[in-house]
């Protein structure tokens, strides 16, 4: 959680620094970017914080053309989180909540796993990768884009991943 208490008073804060869409803070003339910015989520659109560095990376572009006076929003950002846990590759991408339909895909000799997230129109808005994290940045740009994938219902057929992409219908 970001150190913000010393700008109570200055600048709108909640958990992070308030910006909004043009990363803009409360205060004239000043913008957040990163870790400390807490904006709109890509798939929610609730208030968040996403400690990443896509996000900083993509609110400090945001911010910098804001202020050379490029009129440009912010779509949002997108959870994206890699790490090591007992040795196994993790990765999380975007929304990742059990509420949300999923399905699952594993295969057990490569102890390979997916989850992925979409919502009820069939755009894929999350995955959780365990193993082979190499495509999180797919997954990442899937959720983006705001893909729709159609193969949901027959998913475990695809033993073969490279297979599985194949199939990816993009709208």
């Amino acid at each position: 959680m970001p150190n913000v208490d010393f700008l109570k008073g200055e600048i709108e804060t909640d958990k992070g620094i308030i910006i909004d869409d043009f990363c803009k803070t409360s205060a004239q003339d000043v913008y957040a970017a990163g870790d400390c910015a807490q904006g709109r989520d890509f798939v929610t659109g609730k208030s968040v914080i996403q400690g990443n560095w896509i996000t900083a990376v993509e609110q400090a572009i945001i911010a910098a053309k804001n202020i050379l006076g490029i009129n440009v929003a912010y779509d949002g950002s997108i959870k994206n989180n890699t790490t090591e846990v007992f040795g196994i590759d993790v990765a999380v991408v975007g929304y990742n909540k059990d509420d949300a339909q999923n399905i699952e895909f594993y295969d057990p000799g490569r102890f390979f796993y997916r989850k992925l997230f979409f919502d009820e129109s069939g755009f894929i808005i999350g995955a959780t990768l365990i193993k082979d994290t190499n495509d999180a940045g797919l997954y990442y740009n899937l959720v983006k884009t705001r893909t729709k994938i159609d193969i949901f219902h027959n998913l475990n057929q695809f033993m073969n991943y490279p297979k599985f992409l194949s199939k990816l219908n993009y709208r």
